[in-house]
Formats: C-alpha cells, sequence, structure tokens
C-alpha cells in the first residue's frame, strides 16, 4: 500500500472530481475541419473552462515565483524556477494528454493512430507553455530568451513523458538500505521519467545562463 502512494495517479484523480462532479452539462455541436482539427477542439480541457479562476491563479503565482527568486540576489536559481513554474502551468492544461495516453479503451474508441491522437492533445498544453514563457521571460530578471525556449520546449517534453508513462510495475523487487529500509528501486526508476528529465533541464538552464 505505501508503495503505491508513490504513485500521484492514486489520489491526484480524486481531487477534481467533487468539484466537477455537478457540473457536467453537454453541448451538441457539429464538427468540421481535418480529424487533427477536430480531435483538437474535442479534447481541449473542458475542466479548465469550468475552472477559469484557478488556472489564473496559478498561471499569475507562477509568474511570480522567479521574480521573487531574482529580488533576493539567488541568480543561478532564477532560469531554474522559470522553467519549474511553465511545467506547472503546462501540466494543468495537459488532462486530455494524460487522458488518451493512459486508457487503451478511449484510444480504440476513437480509431485514430496514436501518433496523431497525442499530436492533437499536445497541442493546448504546448500553446500555454509558448503564451506562458512569451508573458513572462522579458520580464523576468536572469532569464534570457534562450532560457525561456528551453522552459517552454522542455515543460511540454517533461509533461509529454509522464503522461506517456507505461502502467507502473509493482511487482519489482526492494532493495533493503538498512537504516531507511526496504526501497522499491525498479519503482522508483519508473518514477523518474519526466522528472529526471526536468532535473537535466535545470542543470541546462544554470549552463545557459
Amino acid at each position: 500500500m505505501s508503495a503505491s502512494w508513490l504513485d500521484s495517479r492514486c489520489w491526484a484523480r480524486s481531487w477534481p472530481s467533487a468539484a466537477h462532479g455537478c457540473s457536467g452539462r453537454v453541448r451538441s455541436a457539429r464538427l468540421r475541419g481535418s480529424r487533427l482539427t477536430v480531435l483538437v477542439w474535442t479534447g481541449r480541457p473542458a475542466r479548465t473552462a469550468r475552472a477559469e479562476a484557478p488556472w489564473l491563479v496559478l498561471g499569475g503565482v507562477a509568474a511570480r515565483c522567479p521574480a521573487l527568486v531574482a529580488r533576493r540576489r539567488q541568480v543561478d536559481w532564477v532560469p531554474r524556477v522559470h522553467l519549474i513554474c511553465a511545467f506547472v502551468a503546462t501540466d494543468r492544461l495537459a488532462a486530455g494528454l494524460r487522458t488518451v495516453c493512459r486508457s487503451s479503451a478511449i484510444r480504440r474508441a476513437l480509431g485514430v493512430p496514436d501518433g496523431l491522437l497525442r499530436l492533437a492533445h499536445v497541442v493546448v498544453p504546448g500553446s500555454a507553455a509558448v503564451v506562458w514563457c512569451l508573458a513572462t521571460t522579458p520580464f523576468t530578471p536572469h532569464v534570457s530568451w534562450l532560457n525561456g525556449v528551453v522552459s517552454a520546449v522542455g515543460a511540454v517534453a517533461v509533461v509529454y513523458r509522464i503522461a506517456t508513462r507505461p502502467p507502473l510495475d509493482y511487482g519489482v523487487a526492494a532493495i533493503d538500505f538498512g537504516v531507511l529500509g526496504p526501497v522499491p528501486i525498479g519503482l522508483v526508476m519508473q518514477l523518474s521519467r519526466g522528472p529526471l528529465l526536468l532535473y537535466l533541464l535545470c542543470v541546462l538552464q544554470v549552463m545557459l545562463g
């Protein structure tokens, strides 16, 4: 049981369910355009429209974090915080991508190639990352446009790797480290898909700075 709580998907899905359970209205609409256009339109995160205020608050707070770090004269940390905040803002709009990547039943029901389906659901979080970085990079001290590009591309890449992570295998062996007790190394390595890339990109941000 304790190992299963390392997977955030076990508890993260229950948080928005209470807020959105009573707002399940559906509007019928005629779908026009190419298959990719239809997938992008229908796959846009409806929960974001229902929770517009929290999204705006999150974006505002994330935009202020690098500036606050800069005021404390932690210059080396500013590009890293900018990247992490870009990831947080992008991940807020990646619910559709996570859903289609983790549900084989939905992919079979849609009847389109997995690559096209993932591409369609990357459009919204990718656009959010670009807009967020364009809005924050000019006003964030010690963050160059090159750092902004790394933040935008890196945020989308980390979100994509986390969303496309294979189902976790809880049957991996655990190694006893004595004081720390048994640690499921295999599970930790599986969970590092995404966060490890974020760490490497933070190192790159420092090198570019």
